[in-house]
């Protein structure tokens, strides 16, 4: 068997696509902060912003995958489908709120001097502010990786083997890790004579931002792709350690919690993401070749959650403006709890949900008329 084998659906992938959506919204919540929460679980709800590094690599997998397969069936691959794909599935819903914002600064807010030139561009990780819109630090990655890697990859096909250009991907990791740490060694001094707040700012500013020193993420997952098309014959193998991957993937995440509970100190401003990455792809592998029964109630709720993991990734900082509004109108107080929590999920799952129906859906349609 050279292939995978043939499945409509690798439902382990979503698996931790939604746990990641649904992880992210947590962070973001601060549910550790509430009264009766214990504070054992604060190391735990601390590192849950690792879940935007699970989101790359898993993104890295699967555009990689879909663009390795290609080249590997036909010889070369599409940049124009490549691109269409791209577009129609991360800008319509991206500059929708970009427009709420711009609504809610502008015209609710008198707020005349707000430019979100930097988020429409995609540059927001190097240049300028954003406000509200943070998470779209990890989007400007992500698009900035959609314009290195397709040609990157062709002109490492086209100066090595198939086979061998599999080991490029490690020794970018190593790179950029590198890059981090000579960064962290440069700004760790500085940090130490601010205050938290201004010492948190510029470690998001210099080292949590920028794409050079965020990559990695993504090229794990490209890694995994790599050894998927290219070496397919050993990735079918992997599935005979499905108990390892995961025991491994479990080990290593846990040890990657710990060590990444003190962010500012050197060691972790450097390292921390890789550990991280490389849990969730040691943990991706098994889930990969895990076989489910897309029939039962589970999966398919599953899969339809993972499904809006991008619309609840964009629209959760969103939907806690508008619950602060909904309940100030109502004259409610806005008190951080368990119900008010179990609200803020409902909410922001309809407020997605209505985004998949009337932004994602008809986009992901349109895009098949100017697919190739």
């Amino acid at each position: 068997m050279t292939q995978d084998t043939q499945r409509n659906y690798y439902l382990g992938l979503d698996i931790m696509r939604a746990i990641a959506a649904v992880l992210i919204v947590v962070y973001h919540y601060d549910i550790h902060q509430i009264e009766g929460v214990s504070k054992v679980t604060e190391v735990f709800f601390g590192t849950l912003w690792s879940m935007v590094d699970l989101f790359f690599v898993l993104s890295g997998f699967l555009i990689a995958s879909g663009w390795f397969k290609e080249i590997n069936r036909k010889g070369s691959a599409s940049f124009k489908n490549f691109y269409i794909k791209r577009f129609f599935r991360i800008m319509p819903l991206y500059y929708a709120v970009i427009l709420f914002y711009w609504i809610k600064n502008v015209l609710i807010m008198g707020r005349e001097e707000y430019n979100p030139l930097n988020l429409i561009l995609f540059v927001q990780n190097y240049i300028g502010e954003m406000g509200n819109f943070s998470v779209s630090w990890s989007l400007a990655v992500e698009e900035h990786f959609y314009l290195l890697f397709p040609l990157s990859s062709l002109l490492f096909l086209k100066t090595l083997k198939k086979e061998k250009s599999v080991y490029i991907w490690p020794a970018l990791i190593l790179f950029i890790t590198a890059l981090r740490y000579i960064k962290a060694d440069q700004v760790y001094e500085q940090m130490q004579l601010l205050d938290y707040k201004a010492s948190h700012d510029l470690f998001k500013k210099l080292i949590y931002h920028p794409t050079h020193l965020r990559l990695d993420g993504l090229l794990f997952g490209v890694f995994l792709a790599s050894i998927r098309v290219f070496k397919n014959e050993l990735w079918l193998r992997l599935k005979n350690y499905k108990k390892e991957f995961y025991f491994l993937g479990g080990i290593f995440l846990i040890f990657s919690f710990i060590f990444s509970a003190q962010r500012y100190e050197k060691a972790q401003m450097a390292f921390s993401f890789s550990l991280m990455a490389i849990s969730f792809s040691l943990l991706l592998i098994p889930l990969f070749h895990e076989e489910f029964d897309m029939k039962k109630l589970g999966s398919k709720l599953i899969k339809h959650f993972a499904k809006l993991s991008y619309p609840i990734y964009l629209l959760h900082y969103p939907s806690f403006y508008l619950i602060d509004v909904i309940l100030s109108y109502l004259h409610i107080e806005n008190v951080r709890g368990f119900g008010n929590f179990s609200f803020t999920i409902l909410f922001i799952y309809v407020v997605s949900y209505l985004a998949n129906l009337l932004i994602e859906e008809p986009m992901l349609k349109l895009r098949k008329k100017f697919m190739q």
